[in-house]
């Protein structure tokens, strides 16, 4: 639990049949992909939802849900720095690729936005499994 230093709702991620986000003991819903931003210490829904957790809690929030979505099997995207501060990615998407780097457990997604050249890619990298594994 924490209370989001934007928009001062308390928060808080448990798992019942599946990983589920509450806001204020009252609004739930189902979380089925978690975006981790560290630069803004943000965690994002699959539909863009976030909540902002205090700074200074960051570090423990993110390795305690980080834990939660990997047992109830919800894909992780960390999302770099410049995706963070624009507008909550869009969901106009016109070209994406899917990479699969050998032997890394991890999925690489790129996107150009609507409007922009190649030059403006942004990407987000799910660890689906460790390396070592």
């Amino acid at each position: 639990n924490f209370v989001s230093r934007v928009s001062k709702d308390n928060i808080a991620f448990s798992i019942a049949s599946s990983l589920e986000l509450r806001v204020n003991g009252s609004f739930s819903k189902k979380v089925t992909v978690l975006r981790i931003c560290k630069a803004s210490a943000e965690f994002f829904d699959q539909d863009g939802w976030s909540a902002a957790a205090p700074q200074h809690q960051f570090p423990r929030l993110e390795e305690k849900l980080r834990a939660l979505a990997a047992s109830a099997y919800v894909p992780i995207f960390d999302l770099a720095a410049p995706v963070c501060q624009q507008d909550r990615l869009s969901r106009r998407i016109t070209t994406a690729v899917l990479e699969m780097p050998a032997r890394s457990g991890e999925l690489h997604i790129s996107w150009i936005r609507p409007g922009h050249d190649d030059l403006d890619m942004q990407t987000e990298v799910a660890e689906l499994w460790s390396p070592d594994a």
